[in-house]
């Protein structure tokens, strides 16, 4: 049986006849399931710092940490810092690491984050090749691979390769990693394109 234990809102969330009780009239909020009960009550809610106007690139990787890029190129970066006595994951709002992703990518889309590989992909639009054909939920027209990403000085751009892609008729709408490999899909044609971790090749 699952029971909710958080949610991270970029602001007051209505489905209908359906709202969070106690949630803020206004602002990005983080609900942790402070007493266990599985009830979302107004003193479990905290202000919480996520990217303004339309994001895409969101991911929760193995650890738990969670990853939000705007795109605009900011890379919003919460740390899991372990379950409570009740087995709730803990992120401190005040703690959230934010910087900026390589400036080749002028419209920041997707991210996936191998922590066990310390490998970060992502996905976006660059100036040598734009979205040109108005596509909405799109992976980017390019993915970059880096490694070492964890340690600022030793990070490198491990490859770059280009998506597929044409105006209203092909492009990348899904990313996902797993083991060696990346994966994206097209949005027409459902085709799963497969890259090798290691160097872009498919």
């Amino acid at each position: 049986i699952a029971t909710p234990a958080a949610v991270l809102s970029a602001g007051p969330y209505r489905d209908g006849d359906f709202s969070p009780p106690g949630q803020p009239e206004k602002g990005a909020w983080l609900w942790r399931d402070a007493n266990g009960d599985g009830r979302m009550t107004a003193d479990e809610y905290a202000a919480a710092p996520v990217p303004q106007g339309e994001f895409w690139a969101s991911y929760v990787d193995e650890r738990g940490d969670i990853w939000q890029g705007a795109r605009d190129g900011r890379l919003h970066h919460w740390r899991c810092e372990g379950l409570d006595e009740r087995g709730i994951p803990r992120w401190d709002p005040a703690k959230v690491e934010t910087e900026r992703v390589p400036g080749e990518i002028t419209d920041f889309l997707r991210l996936e984050y191998l922590a066990g590989q310390d490998v970060m992909l992502l996905g976006g639009q660059t100036a040598e090749r734009k979205l040109t054909g108005g596509e909405w939920g799109t992976v980017g027209t390019e993915l970059f691979c880096y490694e070492a990403w964890s340690k600022s000085a030793e990070r490198k751009l491990r490859w770059r390769i280009p998506l597929a892609y044409e105006p209203g008729k092909k492009w990348a709408v899904s990313l996902a990693a797993a083991g060696d490999f990346a994966f994206t899909v097209d949005c027409k044609s459902a085709e799963v394109s497969v890259f090798s971790l290691k160097d872009g090749s498919t």
